[in-house]
C-alpha cells in the first residue's frame, strides 16, 4: 500500500531530479526487504509496523527504478536534497526501527548477556555516582 502510494505521487508530480540506481543498489535493496520482512516475524507489533513502514518505501523505490530503468524520480525537493516519498517511508521505518528495537531490548533484557564490556561499564559507572 505504501509503495503504491508512493508510485501514484511519482506519476503525478513531475520529478525535480532524477537519480540513477545501479544492479549494487537494486542487489542491496533485495536483502534489506528481505531483511525486513523477517524482523516482521520477531514479536513485537511495533517492530512489525517498522519493518512494514521501510519495506514499502524500498519496494517503492525498487519498483520505481524498475519502471524508469534504474532511474528514480524525486518530485521534493528541500534546499540541496531531493527526495521522494518512497524515501521518507525507509526514514520513517528505520526510526520506528531503532526506537521498537529499543523497547523490544528492554521488554526481554532478562535475556540479553550480562557480563558483555559495555554492561560492566554501565555498571561501574551507577556504582560511582
Amino acid at each position: 500500500m505504501l509503495a503504491g502510494a508512493d508510485l501514484v505521487v511519482k506519476a503525478a508530480l513531475p520529478a525535480a531530479f532524477v537519480h540513477e540506481r545501479s544492479t549494487g543498489w537494486a542487489a542491496a535493496s533485495v536483502g534489506l526487504l528481505a531483511v525486513a520482512l523477517l524482523v516482521a516475524c520477531l514479536p513485537s507489533r511495533l517492530l512489525a509496523l517498522a519493518a512494514g513502514v521501510l519495506a514499502g518505501g524500498i519496494a517503492g523505490n525498487l519498483a520505481s527504478a524498475a519502471t524508469h530503468h534504474g532511474a528514480v524520480p524525486n518530485p521534493f525537493v528541500g534546499g540541496d536534497v531531493a527526495f521522494n516519498l518512497a524515501d521518507c517511508f525507509v526514514l520513517a521505518g528505520l526510526l520506528l526501527g531503532i526506537v521498537a528495537a529499543m523497547r523490544l531490548a528492554v521488554r526481554f533484557r532478562h535475556l540479553l548477556p550480562q557480563h558483555t564490556i559495555p554492561v560492566r561499564i554501565a555498571r561501574f559507572v551507577l556504582r560511582a555516582r
